[in-house]
């Protein structure tokens, strides 16, 4: 299945006066909240805004300054672990492919800014569709303690997108580009970062990201009960995923292993973990304060 964009009147490039001027931009932004040693980074994905027009491109970017996660971050379950938040897009919607902004204008750019900005903390990614495959790939070169990766990509083709798809297209065949259009090496490199990869388990391009990676054992499955591209669990329920510790989310799994997970029992299973996790911490402390 061909991924469409088309360039139209508003191609995702360079020509593009609108994204040219944002890209000049910072296009990413932390808070500092030294709440904890956990830095959260959150990746927008290719939706950060829609449909591809001027009007709604100056709207999200310039007028808003929007980045996907920004509402979900502001949950206390976040928040309360968090000694810094980041977050980061890519307004030329193209798997970040050139970076984040003129200064930061490549993959291998990006890596060395994060790694900076990330010494000193526990490192927890998220992103979902675009912005979950960088999620995944800054997550295993930077040794995250935690990948949250809700619909990203682990191969991405350019044969199978049209030419909408500037960037992508233009460096196809330049070695150090191309390399990161397959992130799986890059995650059998760095087998002890967990990846948890939250799919809608009838969604054709996303069973086929799974496929690609069967047999990579770092990373933990959660096939969704629909086929929207992007959809998995509740919205409600993003918050508690991402501040919880990566064991919870391991039993988690075990749980719904093999199966389609309606996103009503996913609530119920990871509250009740979360409960039972709750009474174990208690009752270790009691425990100990009787010894």
């Amino acid at each position: 299945m061909q991924m469409k964009r088309g360039g139209g009147t508003f191609p995702h490039n360079h020509s593009n006066g609108l994204l040219r001027k944002c890209f000049e931009g910072n296009n990413y932004y932390e808070e500092k909240l030294n709440h904890g040693r956990k830095c959260f980074i959150f990746f927008s994905g290719n939706g950060i805004f829609f449909p591809n027009d001027y009007e709604t491109a100056e709207t999200t970017l310039i007028k808003n300054n929007r980045y996907e996660w920004q509402n979900i971050a502001q949950n206390d379950l976040i928040r309360h672990q968090a000694g810094k938040i980041i977050f980061l897009r890519d307004v030329y919607k193209q798997w970040y492919i050139t970076g984040i902004n003129s200064e930061i204008d490549s993959i291998v750019k990006l890596f060395y800014f994060l790694r900076e900005k990330t010494k000193g903390y526990e490192i927890i990614t998220a992103g979902n569709s675009a912005g979950g495959y960088m999620a995944v790939l800054m997550g295993v070169l930077l040794s995250a303690k935690l990948v949250l990766n809700f619909s990203g990509q682990y191969v991405i083709n350019p044969d199978k997108l049209d030419d909408g798809y500037y960037f992508i297209k233009k460096y196809q065949q330049d070695e150090i580009y191309s390399q990161f259009f397959d992130i799986r090496p890059f995650i059998e490199k760095n087998p002890a970062v967990l990846i948890m990869f939250f799919y809608p388990g009838k969604s054709d391009q996303d069973l086929q990201q799974n496929e690609f990676t069967k047999g990579i054992k770092n990373i933990f499955r959660f096939s969704f009960n629909t086929d929207k591209h992007g959809a998995s669990m509740h919205g409600m329920d993003m918050p508690c995923v991402i501040g919880t510790e990566p064991n919870i989310l391991q039993n988690l799994c075990g749980i719904f292993s093999g199966k389609i997970i309606d996103p009503n029992l996913f609530s119920l299973n990871l509250y009740w973990l979360h409960t039972l996790e709750y009474f174990r911490a208690r009752a270790f402390i009691s425990a100990h304060m009787k010894s």
